[in-house]
């Protein structure tokens, strides 16, 4: 903003044809005008903004003080800063298409020219590393962008801390990873009951899969299923949930306790849960009657989730092995029959 210092005049009298040219000295810039004005008005560039030195001036100036203010204005550090702000936004938005298109490595290079322009946007660092941690390109870059965005952010963030912990999760710098992983639910569980909104609900359950994934690696898998009761009970919907709790009952053989998460998804329609899901429903399922020695239950499994997960080879070749373990030579040749079709119809893709 221009300011106009004591004993300053500034007449509304229009001027006309009037030519002037302005030098840039620095911080100083000196417009002179016509040559019967008799006098330079200089205008000097201060961090909280233009001053104009106090000159008297003849009303027929007017036009062309005002015409060299707004020059200078728009030439300003203050106005040259605006505009790579604009400039860095729209590469970042640019990046943010990429990204919805799974473009990371395009992504990732648009947000890097936003950081060239604005070096200190914590959210920026943060989403470049996203990228380059989708890209599965360069974890320690992604590693190395999250962390400046942690120490540009003052105040702790719990989506830039579980970004962190789960690059360090893939690193398999678990320790690292849970000590994150700690932080972000403290910050999270704050206030949040089971009465509390279902994002914030949502949000912390999301937060306790991701630290029992930690856990499941670190082999403390007791720690996991607590992890995952207290995210089913915050998120009862979440599905995924069941899966992956019933996954680490299995590991350690609790059969009894992979049963009704199992049979909670293997009972969902395809709508409710993906075919993925479904089929290790399924196989959790029958390898959980396996493991109770329930071979009817586990026959029937079999012989269902062929039916639903049609030509899943996964499920074939589980089943057929089973089949054949438990002398049911029937199934098994049936099954074994199947697998052969499917590999001559098979074609490779060239």
């Amino acid at each position: 903003m221009a300011r106009l210092l004591p004993g300053s005049e500034v007449l509304g009298e229009k001027a006309s044809h009037i030519h002037y040219h302005a030098t840039f000295m620095k911080d100083m810039a000196v417009l002179p005008f016509h040559p019967s004005a008799g006098f330079r008005l200089k205008i000097k560039l201060l961090t909280k903004g233009l001053v104009l030195v106090a000159i008297p001036m003849s009303s027929t100036l007017f036009a062309a003080t005002f015409l060299s203010i707004a020059l200078l204005i728009a030439a300003s550090p203050a106005n040259s800063a605006e505009d790579n702000m604009g400039k860095a936004k729209s590469f970042a938005a640019t990046a943010e298409r990429f990204g919805k298109e799974q473009s990371y490595e395009e992504a990732a290079a648009m947000m890097q020219k936003a950081l060239q322009l604005d070096p200190k946007n914590a959210y920026f660092h943060s989403r470049l590393s996203d990228f380059l941690f989708a890209a599965q390109d360069d974890d320690m870059a992604a590693l190395k962008e999250i962390d400046l965005a942690i120490s540009i952010q003052k105040a702790p963030r719990a989506d830039f801390l579980s970004t962190k912990s789960i690059i360090l999760e893939r690193l398999k710098r678990y320790q690292e990873a849970i000590v994150c992983s700690n932080k972000v639910i403290a910050l999270k569980s704050v206030g949040v009951t089971a009465k509390s909104s279902y994002h914030a609900r949502k949000m912390l359950a999301y937060y306790y899969n991701q630290r029992a994934s930690i856990r499941k690696n670190m082999n403390d898998l007791q720690g996991a299923v607590s992890d995952l009761t207290l995210a089913i009970q915050l998120d009862p919907e979440a599905n995924d949930l069941y899966v992956h709790r019933a996954q680490v009952n299995a590991m350690q053989k609790h059969w009894a306790q992979v049963i009704p998460d199992a049979e909670r998804i293997s009972k969902l329609s395809f709508r409710g849960a993906p075919v993925l899901r479904k089929r290790e429903a399924y196989l959790l399922l029958a390898r959980a009657h396996t493991g109770l020695k329930n071979v009817e239950k586990a026959k029937s499994t079999y012989l269902v989730a062929m039916k639903e997960c049609l030509d899943d080879r996964l499920i074939l070749n589980e089943a057929q092995k089973y089949f054949a373990s438990i002398g049911d030579k029937k199934n098994a040749d049936s099954v074994k029959k199947r697998l052969d079709s499917l590999d001559q119809d098979y074609v490779p893709f060239k």
